[in-house]
């Protein structure tokens, strides 16, 4: 077992998960997306909270010949 973290020659540099707190190649690290200043691994990204998007829109639903509420008497 090595005592050191095996290092891309291309890009170098390491980062620390904030969840896990294991070692990571940067570029490896992504921001969470409920807590944008967390830098966190693929296996400790949590899902896209469905609460915290825009809600829908309305539908459109009137009608384009509404009918009287009243009797026609002829």
């Amino acid at each position: 077992m090595t005592l050191f973290h095996s290092v891309d020659k291309h890009n170098p540099a390491l980062g620390i998960c904030m969840r896990c707190k294991l070692k990571k190649q940067r570029y490896e690290l992504r921001g969470d997306p409920n807590s944008p200043g967390l830098l966190v691994c693929k296996d400790c990204t949590d899902e896209f909270d469905p609460y915290r998007k825009a809600q829908r829109q309305p539908e459109n639903i009137t009608i384009n010949r509404p009918s009287l509420d009243e009797a026609l008497d002829g």
